[in-house]
């Protein structure tokens, strides 16, 4: 068997469980025996308060028995059946002077009547104006058992003397057992106080007292608390509660007691015994002391025995310990020295399980950091670009309601126009008929007018006849006057006919000239008119053929504003069901952003709870995704990651000057590659629209690390804060590197390998 193994420790250790076990066992047998004390003492104090109660109800029923003898008197019968006479009267308070003097626990008699007012007294009348509380409980249940035998409920101060009383009744019977008075006695309790409870010795500490259900002080070894309620003893209420029992409680003192209470037989009484419980057990006390006293050299014993073989393991398990402190608080940074190493027991290997634990966490916590710093990096890209995708979310959505609106505008126009339409066709079916109706008027005036012409021509006919009758007579009258100049006298008369008749042709011939002109004139502008209708016939007729082209195009074009507006209603059903959908893409798009941020902070949390762990120096890891595939920005990205390691490095070093070094170093490049990275930006920024929002971005983060610095300088927990200047180049790397300049790269198209 290996010394060094613990199959050999284990049974030494087994040699001292066996003196444990003694110790047990002899502490077991001491509990034992202390609890049978405990028992036997309680029962002992018990046994006391029994006996004080049995004391009690003796001397009431001392008492008690004395007022069955009073009330059998021959001279109290007498005078309650003759109350008129005066010798019976005389012979009465004689016998109640008598009880008084014959009973010392008396201080006085009362003869009532039954409803339990005054009829004689042992006081030479003194007491004649006193009656009895009927509405005490104990007078009601004396009434109603009949008279026999009862007291009042509580102890009262007696009217005579000022002392405490106890008021007992006694019912006074004739010779046929009727009911006839009734005998009060006052009982002095003073004489109950000072027989039992007054001097009684109970110990040191111990008293005793009586207390009614109404927590009255009846009896107590200091007189001057006698009558008093003591409302604030709670521990009363238990007692009233149980009737029978043992208590332990604290005194206003904070001093415990134990507490044997029992209630008085026939009352609402009871008597209470208390006693300190340090003097109860005091030698209960003593019997623990001296088995703790041996107990302890047994300890003593045994721990010389353990101290010994434990010197050579407690070293080694101090080591482990240490391990699993620094392990605990996340410190992977220690190092275990070889000659614990190079143990061969149980503990070597435990502290070289330590150690291949602390490997294993290093490079899990290794692996998970990459990881987080990935899942950061996707979770700000998710985020980044769900927020630019609610952003034209929100634009195209706002596109498709004023689309929507200019839709709907469009649909009232189209409406409007097809209603215009429908009344301009309407109106040109109305004009088309009255072209058609004033073309045939002109058509029928054409024909008159044509009629006229004619008829003018044969009235030109008629007057060219006429003009030539009125030549011819003309010709004729000129023959008559030439002929009636022949004649001479005798055709004298007929020469003035044939010149009136040659005036009349030559006036005739004048008119028919004139209607000649006048029907020429006519005849012309009948044909101008003819030819006017005719041409107005013929306008009328092309415009009743534009009319009647117009009606059919306006129809059609009627058709075609109802077909356009039913399209433009599907239209404006497709733009609320696409606008619909963009309000809907638009809540997902934000909720997806939400959760991005969401994950991004809970990797921050997780980043956080990892820090945790101390690993060395961190580093960190320039990956593949974080190339923006433009050989300028990537290059000065690697180098801000390497001035980011150096911070870390200088920070696990703990030099402050070498810090502030890096810090210096980390800031400046970095506002050289922001100035060198924002002309890149400008010479590009008809491609890249974003140019202002990150501009925007290197300043905030300018002003971030400027902070930090300044920050550095002026706390004294400048390792904080240079821890926290690292963690934020860390998300420069995960935030900006890997999303905002890989989508500038990208979208201005200057990828270059």
């Amino acid at each position: 068997m290996k010394i060094y193994s613990l199959r050999f420790k284990i049974p030494v250790l087994f040699i001292t469980a066996i003196v444990l076990s003694m110790f047990l066992s002899i502490g077991t047998v001491l509990f034992l025996s202390t609890k049978v004390i405990d028992n036997t003492i309680e029962s002992g104090f018990e046994s006391t308060s029994i006996s004080y109660k049995n004391l009690i109800n003796l001397w009431l029923d001392d008492n008690n028995s004395s007022m069955a003898n009073f009330v059998t008197t021959e001279a109290l019968v007498s005078f309650l059946q003759n109350q008129e006479d005066p010798n019976l009267r005389l012979r009465a308070e004689e016998a109640l002077k008598y009880f008084k003097n014959s009973r010392n626990s008396f201080i006085n008699f009362i003869l009532l009547d039954l409803n339990g007012r005054a009829i004689i007294d042992s006081e030479n009348g003194i007491l004649n104006n006193v009656s009895m509380n009927v509405n005490d409980e104990g007078w009601k249940k004396f009434v109603s058992g009949g008279y026999n035998s009862g007291g009042e409920t509580t102890i009262t101060k007696s009217v005579a003397t000022g002392n405490p009383t106890y008021r007992i009744w006694r019912g006074i019977k004739d010779n046929n057992g009727r009911v006839i008075g009734v005998l009060a006695g006052n009982v002095d309790w003073g004489d109950l106080i000072d027989r039992y409870i007054l001097n009684a010795k109970i110990g040191e500490s111990g008293r005793i007292s009586i207390i009614d259900s109404n927590k009255m002080l009846l009896a107590h070894q200091d007189k001057n608390k006698i009558l008093s309620v003591e409302n604030n003893a709670d521990y009363y209420d238990e007692v009233i509660r149980n009737g029978n029992g043992m208590l332990h409680y604290k005194d206003a003192n904070k001093q415990g007691y134990l507490m044997s209470y029992y209630n008085i037989d026939n009352t609402n009484w009871y008597i209470i015994i208390s006693i300190l419980e340090s003097e109860l057990y005091a030698s209960l006390g003593k019997t623990v002391l001296f088995a703790v006293l041996f107990s302890f050299i047994i300890i003593v014993i045994v721990a010389v025995m353990i101290t010994g073989f434990t010197r050579r393991l407690i070293s080694p398990l101090k080591e482990a310990l240490r391990l699993a402190n620094l392990i605990s608080t996340g410190d992977l940074t220690f190092d275990i020295r070889e000659k614990y190493l190079a143990r061969k027991d149980e503990i070597g290997e435990l502290i070289m399980s330590f150690d291949h634990m602390k490997t294993s966490i290093k490079n899990i916590i290794n692996i998970a950091n990459s990881n987080v710093a990935l899942t950061k990096r996707t979770a700000y890209s998710l985020s980044y670009s769900n927020k630019d995708l609610a952003s034209r979310t929100l634009s195209q959505a706002a596109d498709l309601e004023k689309t929507a609106e200019a839709t709907e505008e469009i649909s009232s126009t189209i409406k409007k126009t097809a209603e215009n339409a429908a009344i301009i066709n309407d109106m040109m079916i109305n004009a088309r008929n009255a072209v058609e109706e004033a073309g045939s008027i002109i058509a029928e005036t054409a024909q008159n007018t044509s009629q006229a012409f004619e008829y003018s021509q044969k009235i030109s006919g008629l007057v060219k006849f006429i003009e030539d009758i009125a030549f011819q007579t003309n010709i004729l009258a000129l023959n008559a006057s030439v002929e009636a100049a022949r004649a001479g006298d005798q055709g004298r008369g007929f020469a003035v006919v044939a010149s009136e008749v040659r005036n009349l042709a030559q006036t005739t011939q004048s008119s028919v000239n004139n209607i000649t002109s006048f029907i020429g004139e006519s005849n012309e502008k009948v044909k101008k008119a003819t030819d006017s209708a005719n041409m107005s016939r013929t306008l009328f007729e092309d415009i009743e053929s534009k009319i009647e082209e117009t009606t059919k195009v306006i129809a059609d074009m009627a058709n075609t504003t109802k077909e356009q507006l039913i399209g433009i209603d599907s239209i404006n059903n497709a733009m609320s069901n696409m606008d619909a959908q963009t309000q809907g893409n638009s809540s997902l798009v934000s909720s997806m952003h939400e959760s991005s941020k969401e994950l991004e902070q809970q990797m921050e949390e997780l980043a956080d709870a990892m820090s945790f762990f101390k690993v060395g120096a961190r580093q960190l890891e320039w990956l593949d995704q974080y190339y923006t595939h433009n050989k300028t920005i990537d290059s000065q990205h690697v180098q801000i990651i390497e001035y980011a390691n150096k911070v870390h490095s200088a920070l696990y070093n703990g030099v402050k000057a070498d810090v502030d070094e890096a810090f210096k170093g980390a800031i400046n490049y970095t506002k050289y590659h922001f100035a060198e990275e924002q002309k890149i930006q400008v010479a590009n920024k008809d491609k890249y629209h974003k140019i202002k929002e990150h501009f925007e971005e290197h300043r905030r983060f300018e002003k971030a690390i400027d902070d930090q610095y300044k920050a550095f300088k002026s706390s004294s927990d400048w390792k904080k804060v240079a821890t926290d200047f690292s963690e934020l180049l860390a998300k420069l790397l995960i935030e900006h590197i890997g999303v905002w300049d890989k989508e500038f790269v990208r979208i201005a198209g200057i990828k270059d390998s």
